[in-house]
């Protein structure tokens, strides 16, 4: 049954075509209802879409002449219609099933042969090593690609507008992209052979798009989630598997496997697998993510991969040969403090080019030895386009203003100087009360290896002015290697110091503690008597080094004067990590964590002169710290955070270890919560804090909660020596996610409750933006 309605003809003409729209509704012949996620594609053009929940479709494109449009599901027949260019039309589709015949191979009475299949492609996949020597680490030919759009504001879409004058939209290959045909502004491309070529910002962002998606590990993971892979051990819990057909391809057996969620609130997939009959080995992919998976700003998700045979012979896998993966997300670029920010769309691509030659050096070893493949391939293009110089459209640098603001904690200015740290511009403290300052920072414009920054700021409480300058340069070496220069005359929190910063890298909103306990500290009424900020003249020289993959340090040498003493101290801490990825903005580190831990090794050596008394009092520094994020798959992610530390030595209490506490609402992820700052200080000392967040792995079994897209969190912090001659211990659960930008936590004492100057329980709050 088809309907077609014309109801006017578009107006818009010109050089590329003539403005055509099409709406529909498809439906399911047998059942009458609509029919989600149907293929709706104009055949030889880059424009297509898919329909939603209720089966409704848009598809707009630029046409010269008569085109045909396809609508194809899996397990529907496959309808044509013509589309006239520079018309407007309305169309109801009836889509009918098209049944399939099985090989009676595996058809069993009273079981699901689809079952018998996947647990054969489980077991072959461990036999076959297919994670290493499948060949999914080739990057031969990958292009990755970022675009901009639905802006939101009155303003921006004027200047939008005006600015796409002249500005082609970006075509995107293949009929299976399935993009959307609204407008979309690149702002970011980039193509490359075996070295990367990637804008530090986007390569942070960008993740795991920069790597293939193994669909043979338990879990495959995209803006920081963990989907379950329908080929994981445990899959069968979280999918329905249905074979729908076998065929042959190329003399040999194919197949095909159609997969859905069981709950689609779950970070889990639809779509279909083609399975080798011979080898029990993937051939094809087409995974994608539910629109009501509980990741925020994902709106969708979409994998294609295909495969060939890696050695025809040895029949020890297959290896990837082409993969698209496509991401639109409500949000650009997330922190844990802003989130207001345009749609994104990030696609990437990979193909093996043609001329590759699949290799094995050593048959009879590779099996044993991983399977290591070795290609041999001609040069591919490597450019890089940053859509990000003056003489290109203000709209087309939006994207990555927003990103180095929410990456870096600087407000870009479009010149040779952006405004600095945004947290220096207000503070509140009980020393100063509220402090007003003008940071200010050179950038690349100015030059590339040499940096200056520096603020002045007032304070209102102790009516004084202080500040702070700095000078760094980057060495002309291959690897980061940058020296400093720093002097600063200003207020310091008692319990922070340079080993401490490490704990919040990556948090460029941050300084000190977190934003949400600088923010709800003034409203404690016993914040405002207790001397929480120490007044710190220094100079100091520093050193940031990254020797090699996964080992870097960072060395200072500093004289300072603080309140009645002076100090002199050389220190250096040695960071080690495994396969982690970094990007480097502008003399800023940036780390992409992967499940692997982070250890750093910190010693410092120095000296305390007293006023007032003769000789030196000489102290030295060791500590310790371990910190790691695992993914748990489906029962979500654990963040650990271990250190450990010894003082030799005579220092002044601000110099000696000092438990961090916390006198806010907040709950702080970098301090015992239900401890005051500076209550505790010690010589020798242990403490651990593990968080775990379980990504909605109960809730979402709640009808109704489930829309809500909450997430359960349990907490637990430890720490003894010194004057806790009780291990402190406290442990806390809650709710993550509330209206998707803050969490909630009971926390309570379970050792030393009956100190009256500490309560036993408390309500904290958390704001934080998570995918």
């Amino acid at each position: 049954m088809l309907v077609v309605s014309v109801f006017g003809q578009a107006q818009t003409t010109g050089s590329d075509g003539q403005m055509t729209v099409v709406v529909g509704e498809i439906t399911d012949e047998r059942t009458g209802e609509p029919i989600e996620g149907v293929s709706v594609y104009l055949r030889g053009t880059p424009y297509g879409t898919s329909t939603t929940k209720e089966g409704v479709f848009l598809l707009r494109a630029m046409l010269r002449k008569r085109t045909t449009m396809v609508v194809s599901a899996v397990g529907y027949k496959t309808q044509t219609f013509s589309v006239e260019a520079g018309r407007q039309a309305g169309i109801d589709v009836v889509m009918r099933e098209e049944s399939s015949l099985l090989e009676e191979v595996f058809v069993v009475p009273g079981s699901n042969p689809a079952l018998a299949l996947m647990d054969s492609v489980r077991v072959k996949s461990l036999e076959l090593k297919t994670e290493r020597s499948s060949g999914l680490e080739v990057k031969s030919g990958r292009e990755t690609a970022v675009y901009l759009s639905d802006i939101k504001g009155k303003h921006l879409r004027r200047r939008l507008w005006k600015s796409l004058r002249g500005v082609m939209v970006p075509k995107v290959s293949g009929e299976s992209a399935m993009r959307d045909t609204t407008f979309l502004i690149p702002v970011y491309n980039s193509r490359w052979g075996e070295e990367k070529a990637t804008d530090g910002v986007w390569k942070v962002f960008l993740g795991d798009m920069d790597e293939s998606a193994n669909f043979y590990r338990s879990t495959v993971t995209f803006c920081g989630t963990a989907f379950l892979s329908p080929v994981a051990m445990n899959s069968d819990r979280y999918y329905y598997f249905e074979l729908t057909d076998s065929v042959y391809e190329k003399k040999r057996k194919t197949y095909e496997v159609k997969f859905r969620t069981r709950n689609p609130y779950y970070a889990t997939f639809n779509g279909m697998l083609w399975v080798d009959s011979a080898s029990y080995a993937l051939k094809r992919v087409e995974a994608e993510a539910p629109e009501e998976t509980n990741v925020n700003y994902l709106r969708h998700l979409k994998i294609e991969q295909e495969y060939d045979l890696f050695d025809k012979d040895l029949r020890t896998g297959f290896v990837l040969v082409k993969e698209q993966v496509t991401e639109i997300l409500d949000v650009a670029v997330k922190s844990d403090t802003t989130h207001f920010f345009p749609t994104l769309m990030i696609q990437s691509e990979y193909q093996l080019p043609e001329s590759a030659e699949l290799m094995v050096d050593n048959a009879d070893s590779a099996v044993e030895n991983d399977g290591t493949a070795t290609i041999k391939s001609g040069e591919y293009m490597r450019d890089e386009i940053q859509r990000d110089s003056v003489a290109a459209p203000p709209i087309l640098r939006v994207g990555n203003w927003l990103a180095r603001l929410a990456l870096t904690g600087y407000i870009p200015t479009g010149t040779a100087v952006d405004i600095g740290k945004v947290t220096e511009i207000l503070r509140i403290n009980n020393w100063e009360k509220a402090r007003i300052g003008l940071p200010l920072r050179t950038n690349a414009k100015m030059s590339e290896r040499v940096c200056l920054e520096g603020y002045a700021a007032y304070g209102f409480g102790d009516r004084q002015w202080k500040g702070m300058g700095r000078l760094q340069y980057q060495l002309p070496t291959e690897r980061r290697h940058i020296i400093g220069a720093r002097y600063g005359d200003e207020y310091v929190a008692r319990d922070a110091d340079y080993f401490t910063a490490l704990k919040m890298e990556n948090n460029a909103w941050y300084k000190d503690r977190s934003l949400t306990s600088h923010w709800t500290e003034p409203f404690n009424k016993e914040w405002s008597y207790k001397q929480t900020v120490v007044r710190r003249r220094e100079m100091k020289i520093t050193s940031e080094n990254d020797w090699a993959d996964g080992v870097e340090s960072y060395g200072h040498i500093a004289l300072g004067r603080e309140a009645d003493f002076w100090y002199s101290q050389v220190g250096a801490t040695v960071r080690l990590s495994w396969g982690e990825r970094k990007a480097d903005l502008y003399f800023q580190r940036v780390y992409v964590y992967n499940n692997k831990p982070v250890v750093y090794v910190n010693g410092e050596i120095g000296s305390v002169h007293h006023f007032g008394k003769e000789g030196y009092d000489m102290y030295g520094k060791l500590r310790l710290m371990v910190r790691q994020r695992v993914d748990l798959g489906m029962a979500g992610r654990l963040d650990y955070l271990a250190e450990a530390g010894w003082l030799i030595g005579k220092v002044p209490e601000s110099m000696g270890y000092v438990f961090a506490g916390n006198d806010s609402y907040a709950f702080d992820p970098y301090s015992l919560t239900l401890m005051h700052r500076g209550q505790y200080g010690a010589r020798r000392y242990i403490s651990a804090q593990a968080e775990w967040n379980g990504r909605g792995c109960l809730l979402n079994r709640i009808k109704g909660v489930q829309r809500l897209r909450l997430r359960e969190l349990a907490v637990g912090k430890v720490a003894y020596g010194g004057d806790l001659q009780v291990p402190y211990v406290e442990l806390g659960v809650g709710i993550g996610n509330i209206l998707r930008v803050a969490d909630l936590y009971a926390v309570f004492r379970v050792t030393r409750q009956k100190e009256e100057s500490n309560p036993w329980w408390g309500v904290r709050l958390r704001l934080r933006v998570e995918s």
